[in-house]
């Protein structure tokens, strides 16, 4: 897929979101935000001092991510959608519009990058993966999550069809292989009722 064919999908992609962006919360399942925080409790963030939330969406993640921060420490968000972006709590983060396969970023901006309930969205996962891996200081750490399992997440956008009927999370195989080829290396997969977490280290 070349550059312009990957664009235009992209932006058909934010055209979905931000029709949805107004009614956007009643949407989300009940308890989206505490199953991610229960999810999220054994990452070791902990002093994490500049942080990039990819795919933030309306921010569910940034109060999550804000009670383990330094009140100091540098939270910046990116999503396609600025109609999204408009739903979160502006104080806590930095929200900037951008495509999560060409982050507006230096190299080795970020200790840490999460990538919440966005992955299967990315046009080229791969390339999103080496984008994420090259915003990311060495040893650096990326965090994939969603509050719910790799099939209940793919059976969700299938049900949903459209743009987004085809959005998938990949197998934990094709994940991890994916992740090799970006120049991360995985260190933790989890999915299950609980929820979906990878997390993966650049060397």
């Amino acid at each position: 897929m070349d550059r312009e064919e990957r664009r235009r999908l992209t932006r058909k992609t934010r055209g979905f979101f931000d029709a949805l962006a107004p009614r956007w919360e009643g949407i989300i399942a009940d308890g989206h935000a505490e199953r991610l925080r229960a999810l999220l409790s054994p990452v070791l963030f902990d002093g994490a001092r500049r942080v990039l939330d990819v795919g933030a969406g309306s921010g569910v993640l940034w109060p999550i991510l804000r009670e383990r921060l330094d009140a100091t420490a540098l939270l910046a968000a990116v999503d396609l959608s600025a109609a999204m972006l408009k739903q979160g709590p502006a104080a806590a983060a930095a929200p900037l519009v951008a495509d999560g396969e060409e982050l507006p970023f230096g190299d080795g901006a970020f200790d840490w990058v999460f990538c919440n309930s966005c992955f299967p969205h990315f046009t080229d996962q791969g390339a999103a993966l080496a984008e994420m891996c090259r915003v990311l200081g060495p040893g650096g750490t990326l965090v994939v999550c969603h509050s719910e399992s790799r099939a209940a997440i793919n059976e969700i956008h299938r049900q949903t069809g459209g743009q987004v009927g085809g959005h998938e999370l990949p197998e934990d195989g094709e994940m991890v292989l994916l992740a090799r080829g970006s120049g991360l290396t995985p260190s933790l997969l989890l999915d299950g009722k609980k929820g979906y977490l990878f997390l993966a280290q650049r060397a």
